[in-house]
């Protein structure tokens, strides 16, 4: 009976210690391929907020008394946030300016006026859509700013006085994405701004094309070819069984 009972008892002991002794048996390259695994799933996690940045360029209307639909680019830079991949925020700074363009005198022959308008915003986007191929948006905007009309011709009375304006703006913005860090971006919209003097109306249409690129996305991408760079050299350093 008591030689029933020690087996008995080895046999339970050895139960117990079987799964820790596989573990200490495992193949490292289960070890590597698990932490390769993790490391992956890190760099890829879903990100709540993360920075943004881009080069915003746009094709947009002035109104002159002499013309409407004097196109002009308006050239800027953005930075702010995204927040659970749905809104983005932040502020942009734009710059808008032409050395030709040309109204009407009336005192004689049409005049040639310089004109430059500089402005800040705060902006603001919801992205009605978001997967894999496209993004849609609705862009809002509101700024402050200063504007200048400048001429030669000294009977217009403009000496170039900044004068100050606020620009607000709403848009609808398209963006298809053939690569997860490249994507071609499309944006119509108008652009309202309240301001004193008329010689040049900035009140209209504006409209832009442009490609960008998503920085994060390369990060991300780039660090995960480093560690699965650094899972191969491992793996081909374990020693053959």
């Amino acid at each position: 009976m008591k030689f029933i009972t020690r087996h008995h008892y080895l046999l339970v002991l050895l139960i117990v210690l079987f799964p820790v002794l596989s573990r200490g048996q495992s193949w490292p390259a289960d070890s590597l391929t698990l932490k390769l695994r993790n490391d992956s799933m890190w760099i890829y996690r879903f990100k709540p907020v993360h920075f943004l940045f881009s080069f915003d360029q746009r094709n947009t209307f002035l109104n002159t008394p002499e013309k409407n639909f004097v196109p002009f680019d308006l050239r800027g830079v953005k930075a702010g946030l995204m927040v659970n991949e749905r809104h983005k925020m932040g502020i942009g700074v734009y710059d808008l300016r032409t050395p030709d363009a040309r109204i009407r005198n009336p005192a004689g022959p049409e005049a040639n006026i310089q004109f430059r308008f500089t402005y800040g915003t705060l902006f603001y986007e919801y992205l009605l859509l978001s997967n894999r191929w496209w993004d849609i948006g609705v862009p809002l905007e509101i700024g402050i700013g200063n504007y200048s009309v400048k001429s030669p011709d000294t009977s217009l009375h403009l000496g170039g006085a900044k004068i100050r304006a606020y620009p607000t703006g709403a848009a609808v913005a398209i963006h298809f994405k053939p690569l997860r860090w490249f994507s071609v971006n499309g944006m119509g919209g108008y652009r309202y701004v309240m301001q004193r003097d008329m010689t040049v109306n900035l009140s209209h249409w504006f409209y832009a094309f442009g490609i960008s690129v998503n920085t994060r996305h390369i990060v991300d991408d780039t660090r995960y070819r480093f560690k699965k760079r650094k899972y191969r050299r491992d793996m081909a350093a374990l020693p053959a069984h």
